[in-house]
Formats: structure tokens, C-alpha cells, sequence
């Protein structure tokens, strides 16, 4: 989904759907994850403007306006949207897991964990939030609690990218290097290189590793990227 050409695909087909309804609001709001995805978050900020004019209550456009204050290190503004949205919509997933997770990024995994919890109570096979939960744990220095979310994902994602770069940071904690390095591949770098949300954790693998200049290398990117 994340590769460029699918992403250009997506473009593509999100312009076709507004030249048959430019007051479609889930097509803005579709067109500003493709953006965001491309990194262009003012372009992804525009259609989510745009999508919220003609329908105010669109949880996809509010969730990634969240993201675009998320990337642009505003954290207040997005946990308040995110609180919100949960407010409004309960069983609206993505906000709990994005509210969990701006609160392991500033140091409360637990309550991160908490969060990720509460979307499984619902939905225990969640792919998103399994890696959530398992980022959290490892936030949190509970490795073995951090293996044992990973093994939950369905076999048939356990080549989910996602997945993967969470067990590749895994196993270098664990000091299992060789292993994590075989995880961690080309193409798992191929894929971390152009998602805004995931490219600094390549660099937080690589400082574990004690590979100071490529971490250092790997956060220049995420900020290229457009992750502030």
C-alpha cells in the first residue's frame, strides 16, 4: 500500500473520484492521507480543510489532521483532537491508538498500553494496535511482554512491515543482533524510508545497535520526511 506506485496510484483514482463529486468529503479526505503519506502535509492539511467544510464530522479527515499536528510536534493539539474524537466516537479506533501512543512518546507507556488494551478488548487480532501495544511495552522495558503481543498477530501478518521492524527493534534489545539485522532488511528500510510515521524508528534500531552515525543519518530522513 505504502509503495510509491501505489501511491501515485492512489492519487490518481482519489482525482478521478473528486472530478465526479468535488463535494465528496471522504474523497478529501482519502486524497489527505495519500498526501500525508507523500509527505506533503500542507497539501494533506488543504483536503482535510476541504473535506471538514462539507461534512464537519468526518472522523477520517479529523484523524489525520491529528497526524499533521502529530508530525509538526504538536502534541497538545493533537491529543486534544484525539480526546475528542474518542469522546464523540468510542469505538473509533484510530484516535485511541494514536492518543496512546503521543503518550508513550512523551514518556507514559503505560498509559499507552492502557489505551492499545481497550481497542483489543474489542478487536483482539488488531493489527495496529498490537504493534502499538508492543512499542509500548518495549517503551517500557517489558521485553518479554513485547514478544508475547507480536506472537498474537495472525501468521499471515508476521511479514506485515509493520511487525517486522517492531521484531527487528525487539531482538536488538535482546541482544539477539545478528537476527535483528536479518529482520530488519532492505526492504523493511525500502518501506520505513518513505512512511512519515515510521522512519525514526529506524533510527531508534540503529542507536540500539550502537550505530551512532547511521541513527543520526536515519533522523535527518524522518525530518526530510517531514516528521518535525
Amino acid at each position: 500500500m505504502t509503495a510509491p506506485g501505489w501511491l501515485y496510484k492512489a492519487e490518481e483514482e482519489n482525482r478521478l473520484a473528486l472530478q465526479d463529486d468535488p463535494e465528496s468529503s471522504s474523497a478529501h479526505a482519502h486524497f489527505a492521507a495519500v498526501f500525508l503519506y507523500q509527505s506533503q502535509k500542507d497539501l494533506a492539511w488543504r483536503e482535510t480543510k476541504r473535506a471538514l467544510e462539507i461534512d464537519p464530522r468526518n472522523s477520517q479527515a479529523l484523524h489525520i489532521q491529528m497526524h499533521c499536528h502529530h508530525m509538526n510536534g504538536d502534541y497538545s493539539s493533537a491529543e486534544a483532537m484525539a480526546k475528542d474524537l474518542m469522546e464523540r466516537e468510542p469505538l473509533f479506533w484510530p484516535a485511541r491508538m494514536m492518543f496512546g501512543d503521543l503518550r508513550r512518546q512523551q514518556g507514559f507507556p503505560n498509559e499507552s498500553i492502557v489505551e492499545q488494551q481497550k481497542i483489543l478488548e474489542h478487536d483482539a487480532q488488531n493489527i495496529y494496535a498490537l504493534h502499538y501495544l508492543a512499542r509500548a511495552h518495549l517503551g517500557a522495558g517489558e521485553l518479554e511482554n513485547a514478544r508475547q503481543i507480536l506472537t498474537r498477530a495472525r501468521q499471515a501478518n508476521r511479514r506485515n512491515y509493520w511487525c517486522r521492524l517492531y521484531w527487528a527493534i525487539l531482538m536488538a534489545l535482546e541482544g539477539k543482533l545478528d537476527e535483528a539485522k536479518t529482520e530488519m532488511d532492505e526492504a523493511v528500510l525500502k518501506w520505513a524510508s518513505i512512511v512519515i510515521w515510521y522512519t525514526a524508528h529506524v533510527a531508534d534500531f540503529y542507536a540500539i545497535l550502537g550505530e551512532v552515525d547511521t541513527a543520526f543519518e536515519w533522523i535527518d530522513r524522518a525530518v526530510r520526511n517531514g516528521d518535525e
